[in-house]
């Protein structure tokens, strides 16, 4: 049973590899953290599942990205992900403009209906902020202690 294997990711750098994978809530997509084009430069691509299309990179700018930082909408339509110097970041999961959403704290998710990044961020605020940009809508400063 079963068919024949797709191979997904793009051509790799030498000595390059695929780190880690995560398929989209919609299963249409893989999101995976690869050294690419640089070895050891590990940054964020995503490949329809079906293998109908080239692998696209996510990255904004070529840096190392830890994939614990790295959520996919439940609508499987974006990929938010902290780069190395803690901002958010908000990209359609088929490439595209990136979108900086600020910076982010050691936590964020995203809303049950795709529209929203929930973070704790820097100085200890509780902010939500559209997906795909713009002014956060609720600031709720805290008074948090180890």
């Amino acid at each position: 049973g079963g068919g024949t294997p797709v191979k997904l990711n793009g051509a790799l750098v030498a000595g390059g590899d695929v780190l880690i994978a995560r398929l989209a809530p919609d299963g249409k997509h893989v999101v995976y953290l690869a050294d690419g084009d640089v070895d050891e430069l590990h940054e964020l691509y995503a490949a329809p599942s079906d293998g109908s299309a080239p692998a696209v990179k996510l990255s904004a700018l070529p840096q190392s990205l830890d994939f614990d930082f790295v959520r996919i909408s439940p609508d499987g339509t974006r990929v938010v992900y902290r780069d190395a110097s803690s901002l958010l970041r908000s990209v359609a999961i088929t490439g595209g403009a990136t979108t900086t959403l600020g910076l982010g704290g050691p936590e964020f998710a995203i809303t049950a209906d795709s529209a929203f990044v929930v973070d704790l961020s820097p100085g200890v605020a509780l902010r939500s902020v559209p997906i795909g940009g713009g002014a956060p809508v609720l600031t709720v400063h805290a008074n948090i202690q180890d």
